[in-house]
């Protein structure tokens, strides 16, 4: 005997049955993840600390404008990344401010990285090097904020690969930073030897003078060579001229 075939009746029921089921799953409540509230509070008291340590860094540079600005620009970029993520976490907003939110704090992370580069680039590096970082890393952060607005859908892909090529301009800025590192250790040393010079005596203030001559002649291009001096302090450097002339 043959297989029997299904009749009129079974394909009824089993259509029947699977509407059955696709109007259990319409009816299903939508489960929605709940936000991180200890990443929105912690964030909020980083925001505070940051505001504390904003003005810190105000009054410590307040009689040199150049460093005010360049730390004037990475606290609130700062406090901008901590006090957006705390604003976004906390609250329970509506789909289209969340969203608007969600981008926003993500956008701030580029205005961060570029914030962070500011001090340490504008106060160790000199001419063209100061430049081209500088417009180079706060042109990417723009590019950044501009792509994550709800209206163009950058794919995230491509703002991740974003984040990664502006952590890796330092790179680039490696060989400058580091031979103007060098030079400002060489200042210190200096200065050391200076306050610690009637114990030690003058051999150590020569040989610390050599070393800080060292590093900034062969090490550092002419354009970078007066950051690095400047970071030493003309009072540092006059003080030892001094101390070398009495000690001949």
């Amino acid at each position: 005997m043959g297989r029997g075939r299904a009749g009129p009746g079974s394909v009824r029921l089993s259509g029947d049955l699977s509407d059955r089921m696709m109007q259990r799953v319409m009816n299903l409540p939508t489960v929605v993840l709940p936000k991180p509230m200890l990443r929105g509070w912690s964030h909020a008291a980083a925001a505070l600390v940051s505001i504390a340590g904003l003005i810190s860094l105000i009054v410590i540079t307040r009689h040199d404008p150049a460093k005010l600005i360049s730390m004037v620009v990475y606290g609130m970029g700062l406090v901008l990344l901590f006090g957006v993520s705390a604003t976004y976490h906390i609250f329970n907003w509506p789909p289209r401010i969340k969203d608007w939110l969600r981008r926003a704090d993500h956008a701030t992370i580029f205005v961060f990285i570029a914030a962070t580069y500011t001090p340490l680039v504008f106060n160790i590096l000199g001419g063209w090097w100061r430049v081209a970082v500088l417009v180079t890393i706060w042109i990417c952060a723009l590019a950044g904020v501009i792509g994550a607005a709800p209206f163009l859908r950058i794919p995230r892909g491509a703002l991740a690969s974003l984040y990664l090529a502006m952590g890796w301009l330092s790179v680039v800025a490696l060989v400058p930073l580091t031979a103007a590192a060098a030079a400002v250790a060489a200042c210190v040393r200096l200065s050391r030897a200076l306050s610690s010079r009637r114990h030690h005596g003058q051999r150590h203030l020569l040989r610390d003078r050599r070393l800080l001559r060292g590093a900034i002649s062969p090490r550092l291009t002419a354009n970078s060579r007066p950051a690095a001096l400047r970071a030493c302090g003309p009072a540092a450097l006059t003080s030892g001229s001094r101390t070398h002339e009495t000690g001949r």
